[in-house]
């Protein structure tokens, strides 16, 4: 039997919008997504549905999906209590391993007399990194490491040069070049590489080498990255001064309008996930924590600028999502 000619049931478990699929549009189509696929529905079950069709689970933060589903499950007279409070101590073990982090990283007190006062605390803390690459690393025998950490580093500042330009010059770049550039300009690939340092068993040279080749499942993350951000922070960024963001990129090259170019950019954003999904389904020639490492990044952007700039916002969901991990615990009574 066709795939289109499935049961309702099936072909409903089919148009859900789970996760992109990597077989396109004509095998899975998004099911629409608004209060009246819940409307029949009692809690808690309405808020298992309402919250799975808001954040399919491949792009939640697997520990603020935790968070919710403890909140939900509290609802939920069939969960054990035994098994809710063994999920609570879990979560607030780890705010705690959070919140010792945070306190560690905010103690730069000193500063570079000869920068601009914005760049000061920001230098230091850069010194202070690869300082600590370079002891552990060669302690692990990983040497390696600082090299492609530094170079990970230059081409960021490369692409960073290049947008400048391209700002000074009151230039609009082509999309795709602008795309080539928010590969790094996303800092995604500084963040995996510096990942990689602090892990032994996984960064090994060849996984280095497999990352500065830019292999399908980093740029496809690092587009997200960039590709969204662009998307719900444009219009503020270029009301301060800034360069031409990929929503100017596609309005210029297309000749579209600036909901057009939302639309047309994020189908490129669906088409990553696509890109993300197929890596994670075949095999690998580097561990699979690597690629969950730029699953994992690919997600929290989803997270923080699905219904506006989080980052720049600190409202809704940032202020839930850094409240739940680092400032309130999970009750374990109630």
């Amino acid at each position: 039997m066709a795939l289109q000619e499935s049961t309702p049931k099936a072909q409903f478990r089919r148009t859900a919008e789970f996760h992109p699929s990597v077989w396109g549009d004509h095998f899975i189509k998004k099911a629409p997504c608004d209060e009246s696929a819940v409307a029949h529905l009692v809690s808690p079950l309405a808020d298992k549905v309402g919250h799975a069709l808001k954040r399919p689970l491949l792009k939640g933060v697997p520990k603020h999906e935790q968070w919710h589903h403890i909140l939900i499950y509290k609802q939920d007279e069939a969960c054990p209590g035994a098994v809710l409070k063994l999920a609570k101590l879990d979560f607030n073990v780890l705010q705690k391993c959070y919140q010792d982090e945070l306190r560690i990283i905010s103690r730069w007190d000193t500063s570079m007399e000869d920068l601009p006062d914005y760049m000061k605390l920001f230098f230091e803390a850069l010194i202070g990194f690869f300082d600590e690459i370079e002891q552990e690393t060669a302690k692990e025998g990983r040497p390696y490491c600082l090299h492609y950490c530094r170079e990970m580093l230059k081409n960021q500042a490369r692409a960073y040069l290049t947008e400048a330009r391209w700002f000074n010059q009151d230039c609009v770049p082509q999309l795709e070049e602008y795309r080539r550039a928010g590969l790094y300009t996303s800092c995604y690939p500084m963040a995996a590489v510096a990942w990689l340092c602090g892990l032994p068993e996984t960064g090994s040279k060849e996984a280095f080498e497999w990352m500065f080749k830019n292999p399908k499942i980093v740029v496809a993350s690092s587009d997200i990255g960039r590709l969204m951000d662009d998307i719900k922070s444009h219009e503020f960024e270029q009301e301060r001064g800034h360069v031409a963001s990929a929503v100017e990129c596609c309005m210029k090259q297309y000749g579209a309008s600036k909901e057009e170019a939302y639309d047309m950019l994020s189908k490129m954003v669906e088409s990553d996930w696509k890109d993300i999904n197929e890596e994670l389904l075949k095999p690998s020639t580097v561990p699979r924590q690597i690629l969950i490492l730029m699953l994992n990044l690919a997600r929290i952007i989803d997270v923080m600028y699905k219904d506006y700039d989080g980052y720049t916002e600190a409202r809704n969901t940032t202020k839930e999502m850094l409240t739940a991990f680092l400032v309130d615990p999970l009750p374990l009574v109630a």
